[in-house]
């Protein structure tokens, strides 16, 4: 920085391997002024979609059985790889999932890990993968399954040979350990239809959003308030375009224009005015310039909000929601790190004690939330000269 013709210098710190964010922030040239806002204009509170990536749907709950034994109760996939490796199981096992579909999507696939290892079928239907390019991991193998949902209930059933996995010696040598063995992982649901679901009545944790675990398929909306989540999408994992029209003035002589989200529930945001790239949302203030990309009449307004894989991969079921810290039994009903100092029931059989108070599980499912919860405004600014 330089002030008053002096270089001024500060001395930082580090730890090994540590690291600091610096943010360089331009500073008036003048002392004696200062930005007054001379007009805005609220962006309103409703934007068209569109989507990047299709839309998606986890499903972690299933039943199973050995062979042909009787179909289990449902539980969730995490519970059965548990229950099957407690008994070093090997043979052939079979998973059965379901969901329910208000409407016929144009486009669904059933995403499987490692999926040619399976076989799969839909109501009944045999699937098969096809050489679909992989959505989200080289190993999630999508199946075009279009043409077998139906309205109502749906049944995905798939079988493979199962082999316990095997286990490191000491607990830190997890962290390096290469199991060998099969692990039955979540299925995924993508496509061009919404998610329906309910807000739970629980309670809500801070920086998460706490939904009932019955989610319906069923058709986009072509709008949004701003909370995407409501509106479909809390499983979803890419980019989604929240657009809006409206009128503008040229600004004048001396002003700028600026953009201000206010907040944003998202990793990023792009900004585009008229087809053109404006900047980006990353830090507060969520503010942008966009003096030179506005247009005297219409302009279009464009924010793309990126979020990260955590809605869609989870882990969906912890009753504290969103805590700073995720480890391996984070899918799981084992107590994790910051709650094995409590009485929570830990152990093989977690899955029996669902629904307790004393069991670190919820069949809830917790996402962070993802939109714009404030109405951008375009404010106008000008230099105002003390006298």
């Amino acid at each position: 920085q330089r002030r008053d013709g002096e270089y001024l210098t500060t001395e930082l710190s580090l730890s090994p391997v540590a690291s600091h964010l610096l943010f360089l922030k331009n500073q008036a040239s003048s002392a004696n002024t200062e930005w007054k806002v001379t007009r805005s204009y609220p962006l309103g509170d409703s934007y068209n979609i569109t989507r990047s990536v299709p839309n998606a749907f986890t499903m972690d709950f299933c039943r199973f059985r050995r062979g042909d034994e009787k179909w289990s109760d449902v539980l969730p996939i995490s519970a059965v790889q548990e229950i099957l490796a407690a008994e070093s199981y090997a043979g052939p096992v079979s998973l059965q999932f379901s969901f329910h579909s208000e409407i016929l999507p144009s486009s669904a696939q059933l995403v499987v890990e490692d999926a040619e290892e399976y076989e799969i079928s839909v109501n009944g239907h045999s699937a098969e993968y096809r050489g679909l390019p992989f959505y989200v991991d080289s190993s999630f193998h999508p199946i075009d399954i279009t043409e077998h949902i139906r309205t109502g209930i749906n049944v995905v059933e798939l079988t493979r040979g199962f082999q316990t996995p095997s286990e490191s010696t000491f607990q830190l040598g997890s962290l390096f350990h290469t199991a060998t063995g099969v692990e039955l992982e979540a299925v995924y649901l993508i496509g061009d239809f919404a998610v329906c679901g309910r807000i739970s009545a629980k309670e809500q944790r801070l920086r998460c959003r706490r939904y009932e675990p019955d989610f319906v398929v069923a058709g986009e909306k072509e709008t949004t308030g701003g909370d995407l989540l409501h509106d479909g999408y809390p499983f979803f994992a890419g980019t989604l375009t929240l657009g809006i029209s409206l009128d503008l003035p040229l600004p004048g002589k001396g002003e700028k224009a600026f953009l201000m989200l206010g907040s944003m529930d998202a990793v990023l945001a792009h900004l585009r005015i008229n087809s053109r790239d404006a900047g980006d949302f990353a830090f507060p203030p969520y503010e942008v310039e966009i003096t030179p990309f506005i247009q005297k009449g219409e302009n279009t307004v464009e924010v793309e909000l990126v979020n990260s894989l955590r809605n869609l991969l989870g882990p969906h079921h912890r009753p504290s929601g969103e805590p700073s810290q995720t480890w391996g039994d984070g899918w799981t009903g084992l107590a994790t790190p910051e709650r094995r100092d409590t009485d929570l029931v830990s152990g093989p059989d977690w899955y029996r004690h669902r629904g307790s108070e004393d069991v670190f599980w919820t069949d809830d499912y917790f996402f962070v939330p993802l939109g714009i919860p404030q109405a951008p405004i375009i404010e106008y600014r000008s230099k105002d000269y003390d006298s």
